[in-house]
């Protein structure tokens, strides 16, 4: 597998695990559309289609949003910076402000 295959697969792994963290979100948000785990995740949706347009499926998983959120950014600062999007640190940066407001919002 090639360098540029590789990174390919690693930001459809961070994708996938963004997905599933929007999906935890929007179970807690349950039917307030007010809710601030709505509103969180589709921040979070949008931010994984940026790295990926085909995450990757996320296995049934015991991880929290945070736990999740973690996985992903794992994930990326695996990818060699010559191998990534040239915007890879830009999403490396906004995946560690969603992880900062998760912590925040499971507090609230």
């Amino acid at each position: 597998m090639d360098e540029s295959t590789q990174a390919l697969d690693l930001l459809d792994q961070a994708a996938g695990h963004m997905q599933a963290a929007a999906s935890l979100a929007e179970s807690l948000g349950g039917h307030d559309v007010f809710s601030e785990w709505l509103g969180f995740a589709g921040q979070v949706r949008l931010t994984a289609a940026g790295v990926s347009h085909t995450p990757a499926t996320v296995a049934d998983s015991p991880l929290t949003i945070i736990g999740h959120l973690a996985s992903a950014l794992e994930i990326l600062g695996g990818v060699e910076p010559l191998a990534g999007p040239p915007d890879l640190q830009l999403w490396l940066w906004h995946i560690r402000e969603l992880l900062d407001l998760a912590a925040l919002v499971e507090r609230a």
